[in-house]
Order: C-alpha cells, then structure tokens, then sequence
C-alpha cells in the first residue's frame, strides 16, 4: 500500500503547476500516515523492478523535502557580527524530526533483499542523509539541538544498514561507490559557497568542512579543483573563526594531497601565498595552524634545502625563517611567543646545515629570550638550542660560550626560584650538557674554574676537580648546591660578572687546561 502511495505523492510533486504550499501539505500529510500507521510502512515487493522503482521515490520524495528544512540566509550584519539568528528554527526542527522519523521508518521496512541495491540506495537517498547528518547532526552547534541531533542520526544509521557500511566515513571512502556521491554533495554544498553568499549560510560551510574531513586522499585528489576555491575563501577571511576553518582544511589537502599533484595543477604557489599572509594575525591559535601548514606548503614549493646541491642557495625556507625571527623579536605576547618557538625546532631540523646562515639574527634573540621569567617559554627554548646542536654543530663552537654562560646563569635563576618545574630544569641540564660537546668541553670547564675561583674567595661554592671530571656530575652538584645556597642573591651580581669574564681570566684558562687534560683521560 505505501507504494502506491508513495508513487502517488511523488506524481504530484512532479507536476510544475503545484504550489510551494501544497506540496509542503503533500509532504507533511504523508509522513503523518506513515508515522501514525494509517499505511504499512513495510513494503511487501517481489517484483525486483518494482523495489527499484520504490527506491527512486523515496529518493525523490527526500530530495524533494529538503527544503522544508533548510535554513534562511543571514543578513550582512549578522554574518558580520557572527551572531546567528534563524527565525523559522523551531518549526524547522518540528519537520526536520518528522521527516527523519518516516523516512526511517521506511527504510527500515525494506526488505533484506534490497541490499543487492547498494548502489541505487547510495545515488538516491546518500547525498541527501548525509546533507542533513553533516547539518544537524551536532547538537552543539547554534541551529541543531539534542532531540534533532538524535532524529537524524536514527535516520543515518537505517540507511547504513540498507547501504550495508559500518559508517558514512567509510561509505564516503569507498571508492567504487562513492564518486558519484561526492558530486551529488558538492552540487548541493557549492551554489551556497560563492564569494558573495557563503557568509550568509553558516551552516552549509559547517556542513561543507565536516564533509572534506571524512574523506581520504584519494578520493581527495578527484575533487580537489572543485572544492580549492571555496577553502581559500575560508582562508583569507578576516574573521578568526573562518580563518582557522580554512587552515584545517588546508592542512588536510597538504596532508593527503600527493605533492605532484598539487605542482602539476599550479596550486602550491596559491596555497602558500594564502597561507602565509596570516603568519601576522595577532591569534595564538591561529598562528600555530599558519606555521604548522607553511612548513607542509614548504615542502611541496620547494626542494630540501639541506640537499648539498641546494645549500648555497636562497629558498622560501629562508626567508620564513627569517620573518619567524622577526616576530618573535617584535612580538610582546607570551602566547604567541610560545607559539613562535615551539615552530623553531621543526623549521629547523627541516634546514638542516643551512640554518646557521640565520645564527646572526637567531642566536641574540635567544640570548635575549633566556631572560624570561615564563618556564614554558624556557623550555621551547632550550629545546631550540638541543635541535640547533644537533643540525649544525660545526657552526655552533663560536656561538657556544656566550650561550653557556646565559643558560648557567637561568640555572641559577631557576634554582632560587621556588615555583620551578622538573621539566624545566631536566631540560636546561640536557641543553648544557649539549652544547658543551660543540667545543669538547673547554668553554664549561673553563666557567668551572670561574666559580671554583669565587669559592676560594667567598667560600660559597665547593668544586673539587678531582671528584667532578664529569660535565653530568658538575651540573647535578651544582644545582643541589645553588637551592641550598643562602647567600646566591646576595652575590647574584658577582656570580654573572665573574661569568662574563671567563674568557680573559688567566687563572681560569690555567685550570682549564689542567682539567680538560685530566677529563681526557
């Protein structure tokens, strides 16, 4: 019986002389029979044309319904201010819970031989579920709540069961089936996402980015000229919300996108350019996914710049790096500069020998840094130096005395600090012990024999140099030695000064070759 009734309804949706009205009244009536069993909502089909047949109108029938749920436009001030206001929302949540509610109910009454239809159930009724699952189906989002949420994802788990998936995500990977279905969405999702309309319609660009997120990359790669444009918009926005939305799914074509591919098209060069104007926004969050994606767009733009045969040259790696360090040396924010640093190691380890051509700019900013009283900050740092030592240790010798006797004096900072962190002062000893192998020792040493002189004079510090050979055990002594200390602030200003001295002290250049002599054996 609901055949019949379902191909009536479906004949005059069809007919163009039909109203908008009556065929909301065609449409809502049906679903009321069908909710309050005045038909059978189980289909008894033998005829394998006829089930074919039934498929298609409820295709149709869906399809056709879809704009009873379908939100109005913003207006310019709203999408402006971000403050969104549907005035037709409780009614549309009324149809939308009905709607769901029938057309579960149908396909939950196919019978199971309908399941050799996957294919024809994708084409029909797929773009359309899986429109409204992306739609409504979070409640946390402005125009959707819990029992709406939970109406349609009934309705999505009957059309998983006949389509026989586990999950749309998987429905939407599957590549012999799912071509069709990413165009059928794309032509629903695009008309809306032109420069002029897609702030009008949030929930067609919320709809639009949880879409992209559930496929992989080779069905990527097919819609990728198609869907490119639309990311960019999201991108180049000034509002943060639509900036961040952009370089997640930016980061996902980087990320899944072979890199020939995006080369062979013309698109790194736009990409990167997109990319990159955002690296001045003054959002932590924001800046973070920017570095994050420069550094993918960079490896598709651009050849390993620590190949031999690329060393000598200029690359789009440079002069990031070199814009990096110009706003972390103008940058005021501790939030951002956190950001700014924890990006440092990466970049670096990606230029490999080439970073010290950067050391000029580079290393008085740490110096500087170092000063800090913000631990999280600290430790970004030191991990910068570690990943410095570790790429371009021939460069480091020169740089290493200066920054020996900066951390040594953040050490004792740290230590007559009572709210330090574990990490902190685990990962200060690690860089020490670091960057005293770029001069095999003599710098450390050296500040070694400063303080063993101070001791002498003040009887403050007690460094043997037979029991500590070890740079390890110097450090640990040291530390212990600086909490238990009364006296470091008082000569706080003589410590630092004897520090800065120890490449013109006679005395300390004495002992410091005696002890490197006795640590080499």
């Amino acid at each position: 019986m609901i055949a019949k009734r379902l191909e009536e309804i479906c004949t005059k949706l069809s007919r163009a002389s039909l109203s908008k009205i009556d065929e909301e009244n065609e449409i809502l009536s049906f679903c009321d029979e069908v909710l309050n069993d005045k038909i059978v909502a189980s289909p008894v089909i033998d005829n394998h044309d006829d089930l074919i047949l039934f498929v298609d109108h409820v295709g149709n029938l869906l399809t056709k319904s879809l704009y009873l749920v379908e939100l109005e436009p913003l207006t310019i001030g709203d999408a402006e201010s971000g403050e969104y206001t549907f005035a037709r929302l409780p009614l549309i949540h009324y149809r939308l819970e009905k709607l769901c509610a029938m057309t579960s109910k149908v396909l939950s009454g196919l019978p199971e031989s309908s399941k050799s239809y996957t294919s024809l159930v994708l084409k029909k009724c797929g773009s359309t579920i899986a429109k409204t699952y992306y739609i409504y189906g979070d409640e946390k989002v402005k125009w959707s709540t819990k029992k709406c949420s939970e109406s349609v994802q009934k309705l999505l788990h009957s059309f998983l069961c006949i389509a026989d998936y586990k999950s749309l995500k998987e429905c939407l990977n599957d590549i012999p089936v799912s071509c069709s279905l990413h165009q059928q969405l794309l032509k629903q999702f695009l008309p809306y996402m032109t420069r002029e309309r897609w702030k009008l319609y949030p929930a067609i660009c919320h709809a639009f980015k949880k879409f992209l997120l559930c496929i992989d990359g080779d069905a990527l790669c097919e819609i990728l000229p198609m869907i490119l444009p639309t990311i960019l918009l999201f991108t180049d926005d000034y509002q943060p919300f639509n900036a961040l939305n952009g370089l997640n799914l930016l980061h996902l074509v980087l990320s899944n996108v072979p890199a020939a591919e995006i080369r062979m098209c013309g698109w790194a060069e736009v990409i990167h350019d997109a990319i990159s104007k955002k690296l001045y926004m003054r959002e932590p969050e924001i800046v973070d996914h920017t570095l994050l994606c420069l550094l993918l767009s960079l490896k598709v733009l651009e050849r390993n710049p620590a190949k031999p045969d690329q060393c000598h040259k200029i690359t789009q790696y440079d002069k990031i790096f070199q814009t990096i360090i110009s706003c972390i040396n103008t940058c005021t924010d501790p939030k951002l500069q956190r950001v700014f640093w924890k990006h440092m190691s990466s970049y670096s380890n990606v230029l490999g020998i080439t970073v010290a051509r950067h050391f000029r700019d580079l290393i008085p900013a740490i110096e500087y840094q170092l000063d800090t009283q913000d631990e999280k900050l600290l430790v970004l740092i030191f991990q910068t130096i570690q990943t410095l030592v570790q790429v371009a240790w021939m460069r480091m010798g020169r740089h290493s005395p200066l920054l020996l006797k900066q951390l040594i004096k953040s050490m004792i900072r740290l230590n007559n600090t009572k709210q330090n962190t574990r990490s902190c002062l685990q990962e200060l000893s690690k860089t020490i012990v670091l960057l005293s192998t770029c001069d095999n020792g003599v710098c450390l040493v050296s500040i070694k024999a400063q303080m063993s002189y101070f001791n002498k004079k003040y009887n403050i510090f007690c460094f043997n140099s037979e029991k500590y050979l070890s740079t390890t055990h110097f450090l640990q002594e040291t530390l212990s030695q600086l909490k238990a200390s009364p006296e470091l602030e008082k000569h706080y200003t003589l410590i630092t000064d004897l520090l800065d001295a120890a490449s013109v002290s006679q005395k300390a250049n004495f002992k410091a070759n005696k002890w490197t002599a006795n640590i080499e054996k």
